[in-house]
């Protein structure tokens, strides 16, 4: 335990500026002058000042002069005064107050090399408590371990970047370049830092972990209390900063794919994009709107975050009772269809069709190794590679299934005898005629082909529906034109539907509008009237006071007077008269007798 410092980092500064403007003035900065200047512009005590003026001198932060009066009464005397230090202190091996509070006191130093923190024992946590040499939870934070989250270099710091011009365009300039002249540079801080420098840092590579990009944000709060004060302004746009970039950071651990397509360049479908780790898909709730589909990032305690589908992609905490799977029925939704819904509901079929294909492509998802040496655009370029040959793959499957199909046709022209080979399991259907060996051999390739293609095109996520496919259907030209017309007359009642609906709340609109003026005429109405109102009894005010005016008023008791006694006093009656005359008015009548 060290006490390397006792005296106020606020205090101090002001101490600095009240020296400053006494030597301003050409005089010498004495005690009295000092604890003056405090008490007028900071509301300082002068036992406060005294106080911390001692801790100043024995820190080394201000120093004591003694000079000689040349001139005045006191010439020949000794006059006691201060000054700051001529030179700026070297840099220290650690730093000067307590990490965690901020403040001077008795402190420990971590042991670890280049680490500059200091703490109080009380904060200190239990978990943290030294047994022999104490390293501080900051060090440990950064320490690599198995299970922390590491990327590529390039990659982390570049999303990284992403974080820091969003910090930037969000806080003013008082961080991103908060330094202090000498001297006091390396008085206060023990290293400055703020976010020009983290920029720096991160087009230099520096960075290895999340961790040390949140070691740099707490070093600028740190330097922020100590510059302006625990309860600054300053200090608690700092303490924001601090919640922004760990929000940041969480997000970046969640989903490493969502970060950067929703802050790098944004695309046209980049919300469409899946993830290298599919999220879960859901319709979800939200207080004045109906069920939307979403993603969901995380769930804690029975909150899910999501993000929604649409045009602005917003995020929201929603309780587990107001969520629903994906695969639910969305005509048991309640809830009005709108286009911003149905544009959501495009871009989430997008994002299924995606999804499936990036499944196919790399094995359920199985494939997605990064590059050591390309770019994010470089496996962007190999994803989509990877996709339109897991495509070409399907269609050359299909194509062999068709082939098939007509080899065995022909094999079965001549017999009269029908079976039909169906996989109730995948819902594929496949067709066989005849007997014939070779026919039968062919039927048995290609419904093999279906049963393999079947296994591959199982759903990886919760969140897509199962897919159905027909191959080799036989079904006559008349069942196809009844069912296509009954389809049509479905769409043709759902349209008829929609625009029953949507005339329903036309005319309500327009009802609506038609009351909302009635109600707007009727207040016009109203204030007009109010104002009458208020002008007529202002009149009526006026003119009652100008007749109370010219009327004379009883002395004694303030009724209206009908005798009039002297300059400024008159009565209602005889009694009232008598009754102040004796008790004060004949000492100070002025009435001529």
């Amino acid at each position: 335990m060290t006490r390397r410092r006792v005296s106020c980092p606020q205090v101090t500064q002001q101490l600095w500026d009240a020296i400053k403007n006494i030597r301003g003035q050409r005089q010498v900065p004495t005690a009295e002058r000092i604890q003056k200047f405090m008490l007028k512009e900071f509301g300082v005590s002068e036992e406060e000042v005294t106080r911390q003026l001692n801790h100043c001198v024995r820190d080394g932060l201000i120093e004591i002069t003694k000079r000689t009066i040349s001139k005045g009464n006191y010439i020949g005397s000794e006059q006691e005064g201060y000054k700051l230090p001529l030179l700026s202190l070297k840099p220290d091996d650690f730093d000067w107050y307590c990490f965690d509070c901020h403040r001077a006191g008795d402190v420990i130093c971590c042991s670890r090399p280049n680490c500059l923190r200091v703490y109080h024992l009380a904060c200190i946590s239990s978990t943290d408590l030294p047994e022999g040499a104490f390293v501080c939870h900051v060090c440990k934070m950064c320490e690599v371990t198995p299970d922390k989250f590491q990327m590529k270099k390039s990659k982390l710091n570049r999303l990284l970047g992403y974080t820091l011009q969003k910090l930037k365009s969000k806080y003013p300039l008082t961080l991103k370049d908060q330094r202090l002249p000498p001297p006091n540079k390396n008085v206060l801080a023990g290293s400055d830092m703020n976010l020009t420098l983290m920029e720096d840092k991160i087009d230099q590579h520096r960075y290895k972990l999340l961790e040390e990009f949140h070691v740099d944000a707490l070093n600028i709060v740190h330097n922020m209390v100590i510059y302006n004060g625990v309860d600054s302004a300053v200090a608690d746009i700092a303490r924001q900063m601090l919640r922004d970039c760990i929000q940041d950071l969480q997000e970046i651990k969640q989903c490493v794919d969502c970060y950067k397509q929703s802050h790098g360049d944004k695309k046209k479908l980049w919300f469409c994009k899946p993830c290298r780790k599919p999220h879960e898909l859901v319709y979800a709730k939200q207080f004045g709107f109906p069920y939307w589909p979403a993603k969901v990032i995380k769930v804690e305690d029975d909150q899910y975050d999501v993000r929604f589908f649409g045009a602005q992609h917003l995020r929201a905490m929603i309780p587990k009772a107001h969520i629903r799977p994906i695969s639910v029925n969305i005509h048991t939704l309640q809830g009005k269809r709108s286009s911003a819904w149905n544009k959501a509901c495009e871009e989430l079929k997008r994002h299924q069709e995606l999804l499936e294909k990036a499944r196919i492509a790399t094995n359920n998802f199985t494939k997605f190794v990064e590059s050591s040496s390309s770019s994010d655009s470089d496996s962007d370029m190999a994803s989509a590679k990877d996709t339109r040959h897991g495509k070409s793959k399907e269609a050359s499957d299909s194509n062999d299934i068709e082939s098939s199909a007509r080899e065995k046709k022909q094999f079965t022209r001549s017999t009269s005898k029908k079976e039909t080979s169906t996989s109730p399991e995948n819902d594929f259907k496949v067709s066989t005629k005849g007997k014939n060996k070779d026919g039968g051999k062919i039927g048995q390739r290609a419904s093999q082909r279906v049963m393999n293609k079947s296994e591959e095109t199982i759903v990886s996520s919760s969140s897509q529906e199962p897919i159905t496919r027909s191959v080799s259907v036989q079904t006559s030209r008349a069942e196809v034109t009844a069912e296509e017309s009954q389809e049509l007359v479905q769409k043709a009642e759902r349209i008829a539907e929609l625009e029953k609906e949507l005339q329903v709340q036309l005319n309500a609109s327009k009802m609506l509008e038609v009351e909302l003026n009635k109600t707007r005429v009727i207040l016009e109405r109203m204030r007009s009237d109010h104002e009458d109102e208020l002008s007529e009894i202002n009149n009526k005010h006026v003119m009652n006071i100008s007749e109370i005016k010219k009327k004379q008023w009883c002395y004694n008791c303030e009724t209206e007077a009908i005798y009039h006694c002297c300059w400024n006093t008159a009565y209602c009656s005889v009694e009232c008269q008598q009754a102040h005359w004796q008790s004060e008015h004949k000492r100070v009548c002025r009435r001529k007798r």
